[in-house]
């Protein structure tokens, strides 16, 4: 499926109207392509992607559509090939001004507050290939993390986070989580947060978004990040602070393989916040 037979295809159906339409590529991810079209009578978000990647973003989107920080679709091709939806406003540009603290409070009470329970029965993790439990879930995500990382940490390393998995309760149903939840997918409109784009669904725990945003960039990765949305984390995902650091030692191992992947020169910065939080789990206080 290419831009010109989607192109085609919404102006027989009456979405765009037949005349000339400027095209621009946009950044797209690793997989897939987006175009922003332009004519006379509307802007458009055309996301071309394997149906295995979009089903399960279309489904998301439908699922919080009553949320005003997700695209609405305005055409899903019938076998998902493709997704056209209104863009949003802003930039993925996060505010010079905004601290992570901000970022993190805004997304716990605008966005995480929404996220609903799904039966259990559905299973957990990716909800294309679910786990049968939240932990299998996470247990397969550090395997496959420890072959990116490979000789930059111990084997005792990746022994360490596979017993905080082995620690974490596992809630009575999972939430049809995003996935995906980083800055690179975020977008910010005058100063604050307008869109939240690009899903990658899970069924499981609030509070591993919530991670995964915390680990997104390598700025703000101190206990004062979080200790500022101490209140916030509570009330949306029922954690409490100490709780959550052994998450985020999980999180920041999983980050870890990411950016050896994506973000190389991220590495030294991930590896001593990585370092930091080991040692606040590792500590007297965490054990107690």
């Amino acid at each position: 499926m290419n831009i010109e037979m989607v192109i085609d295809a919404l102006v027989q159906q009456g979405i765009l109207r037949a005349e000339e339409a400027a095209l621009q590529e946009m950044s797209g991810g690793t997989v897939g392509h987006v175009y922003l079209l332009k004519n006379s009578s509307r802007e458009l978000v055309v996301k071309i992607s394997p149906p295995e990647i979009l089903e399960p973003e279309v489904k998301f989107l439908y699922f919080y559509r009553e949320s005003p920080y997700v695209p609405h679709p305005v055409y899903v091709d019938p076998s998902f090939r493709y997704l056209v939806y209104e863009p949003l406003p802003g930039t993925s540009s996060v505010p010079v001004s905004m601290k992570k603290s901000e970022l993190l409070s805004t997304l716990l009470t605008a966005f995480v507050s929404q996220y609903a329970g799904v039966p259990k029965e559905r299973g957990w993790g990716a909800t294309d290939e679910p786990s049968a439990s939240w932990q299998d879930f996470l247990l397969e995500e550090i395997e496959e993390a420890q072959r990116v990382i490979g000789t930059h940490l111990e084997e005792s390393d990746a022994s360490f986070v596979r017993n905080l998995v082995l620690q974490t309760s596992e809630k009575k149903e999972p939430h049809l989580l995003h996935g995906d939840f980083g800055v690179h997918n975020f977008l910010f409109h005058e100063g604050k947060l307008s869109g939240i784009l690009d899903p990658a669904p899970v069924l499981g725990d609030p509070v591993y978004d919530v991670v995964y945003a915390f680990c997104s960039s390598p700025e703000e990765l101190h206990l004062q990040t979080l200790e500022e949305i101490e209140s916030e984390l509570f009330e949306q995902t029922g954690w409490n602070l100490p709780d959550i650091f052994g998450q985020v030692v999980i999180g920041l191992y999983l980050r870890l393989a990411i950016c050896l992947k994506h973000h190389p020169d991220d590495f030294p910065t991930y590896l001593e916040a990585w370092r930091y939080w080991k040692d606040i789990v590792e500590g007297p206080s965490f054990r107690s």
